[in-house]
């Protein structure tokens, strides 16, 4: 670690990720990262606000695992894949970034809804910069890539529900290849 305050970040999100942000303590988080109580709220002025600044470094995470993997990426199809495959695992190995989007027990917090519009706004530009080069190159036949982009994203999320339960049960790369086939190809014979 950096800096006590990175420290400190990084002990409460293993923990919040381990028992649950309710089910923590600041006593537990600065007991674990060897600091005193008092040093936790130098840094953060409540434990909602270290919640905060936790689901921002997994944001962060999240975003530039995303970027690193589409760029990678070869195809507009690839990219699209990369995006699919990246946020909903991902985002599954990032418990308290994806307790914040999904769960309902924090959504007292003001900066959780702030977060969820975010992670939407920033979701849909992503898939829209990449039908929108598709359409520009004549890859992709779409008349509104702000509607596409939209409809992708609620399937990718329909994809992430069976994640959630058991990820074993199914071979989830597969599911996502045709759910790209049925985007691109669609379904008619």
């Amino acid at each position: 670690m950096e800096n006590t305050k990175d420290k400190i970040v990084e002990t409460a999100r293993k923990l919040f990720g381990k028992y649950s942000y309710n089910k923590t303590s600041v006593d537990e988080i600065a007991k674990s990262a060897h600091v005193a109580k008092g040093t936790i709220y130098h840094y953060f002025r409540s434990k909602a606000e270290l919640l905060e600044e936790v689901i921002k470094y997994e944001k962060r995470l999240l975003r530039n695992e995303l970027k690193k993997n589409i760029d990678s990426a070869g195809s507009l199809q690839e990219k699209l894949r990369a995006f699919i495959i990246t946020r909903c695992r991902f985002t599954k190995n990032l418990s308290n970034y994806y307790d914040a989007i999904n769960e309902d027990y924090l959504s007292h917090h003001p900066f959780i809804k702030k977060l969820r519009k975010s992670d939407f706004d920033d979701d849909v530009e992503t898939i829209s910069q990449i039908l929108e080069k598709g359409k520009n190159n004549s890859n992709f036949q779409i008349n509104n890539v702000y509607y596409a982009s939209l409809a992708i994203l609620t399937a990718i999320h329909g994809l992430e529900y069976p994640l959630t339960i058991n990820a074993d049960i199914f071979d989830f790369e597969s599911m996502v290849d045709e759910l790209l086939h049925i985007i691109l190809k669609g379904i008619e014979a």
